[in-house]
């Protein structure tokens, strides 16, 4: 917990920069424009930001400017409204929006909570010195209970948030489990079988193809000449093969126990399907495969859990955290409905979305 920030003249934008950051991506109660009242600025929800509000928060940040030496622009100047008026709203909202997120994810902060945050940050800042804590609040003229409402809330409630967040993309070790015995075909790797293999155009070039391996010739010398274009690597030469995975034909034959190892196929004629739409004008009418196995069929085999789990996890976790952004970004429209300003007090569109839920002070 710092309170750093009360040392600027911007204290008004900075002692709360992660409730400004959580100003589009709160939750309210309501999704619709709610109505801001006569004695209001804005309202979240249910909240309405009072003109008193408002006031305070002005003063806080005139009281740190003089505090810092420095000299706010005046009230009815142009650059009093987009430097202080603006600001002081904002940040008020912010605090509206945090807030609202923070319930719609169910976090809350208790008492506790703040008493341990707020002596925790006395201790490191102040060197646990009450003294010197009393003279800080009275510098930049804050009560206690404002510097909690300005600075410690809205903290506990971000780490909430973050926490929160970040459980709900923790995946369990039962859900893991689960997964892996509902989807074992995903983790079942094919059978495979390594093969020469040559496509030739018509019924004439792998029959002359077929006499020349027959007869001795090597596989490449005859590929070369027979082969349709391109050649090797794409249309001969040799490869493993994973069942179901390569053209029907030629997976039934290769993968089939009557074509033993180093025997060579009969010529396999291309389907209609593949050869229209991988071999468009290659085939004399048809194209024909010849393939001789170089080795036996590998038969398939199944990951186990252990192999399997850290993948499982890996893909439920990503998984996860696009459902928790997707809920964020569903706060995100509910909460830009539940806001409304009174007429010249709303933020320019680009400073209403500077932050996200996670974003640091």
């Amino acid at each position: 917990m710092s309170f750093t920030q009360f040392r600027s003249p911007a204290i008004a934008a900075g002692a709360v920069a992660l409730a400004v950051g959580l100003s589009a991506c709160g939750g309210s109660s309501s999704s619709s424009t709610p109505t801001v009242a006569a004695d209001a600025v804005a309202a979240v929800g249910n909240t309405q930001i009072t003109q008193q509000e408002f006031n305070r928060q002005v003063e806080i940040m005139q009281t740190s400017a003089k505090a810092a030496g420095k000299t706010l622009p005046k009230p009815g100047t142009t650059a009093y409204h987009t430097q202080v008026a603006l600001p002081a709203v904002e940040v008020l909202v912010g605090r509206a929006q945090l807030a609202d997120i923070a319930s719609k994810l169910g976090v809350s902060v208790s008492r506790t909570q703040i008493h341990a945050a707020l002596q925790q940050a006395i201790s490191q800042q102040f060197q646990g010195s009450q003294a010197r804590y009393s003279a800080f609040l009275k510098k930049y003229g804050v009560s206690e209970q404002e510097l909690v409402d300005l600075a410690v809330l809205p903290q506990l409630e971000r780490t909430g948030i973050q926490q929160k967040l970040a459980s709900q993309a923790q995946v369990s070790d039962s859900t893991v489990k689960a997964y892996y015995k509902l989807h074992q075909a995903q983790f079942k790797s094919p059978d495979t079988r390594s093969t020469m293999f040559l496509l030739a155009g018509s019924k004439n070039d792998v029959t002359s193809a077929r006499a020349e391996l027959a007869s001795g010739k090597t596989w490449d010398k005859v590929a070369a000449r027979y082969a349709v274009a391109p050649g090797a690597p794409q249309t001969a030469g040799s490869f493993k093969a994973s069942k179901g995975q390569v053209e029907a034909n030629f997976d039934t034959a290769l993968f089939s126990p009557a074509l033993k190892t180093g025997q060579l196929s009969q010529p396999i004629v291309v389907s209609k399907s593949y050869a229209s739409s991988q071999l468009k004008g290659k085939c004399h009418p048809d194209c024909f495969f010849l393939i001789r196995p170089t080795a036996d069929t590998v038969k398939s085999t199944t990951m186990s859990y252990a192999q399997a789990k850290d993948q499982i996890r890996s893909m439920l976790a990503q998984q996860s955290q696009s459902a928790s952004s997707a809920k964020l970004q569903q706060l995100t429209a509910a909460e830009t409905k539940s806001t409304a300003y009174r007429s010249g007090y709303k933020p320019p569109a680009a400073s209403a979305s500077t932050g996200g839920a996670t974003s640091g002070q």
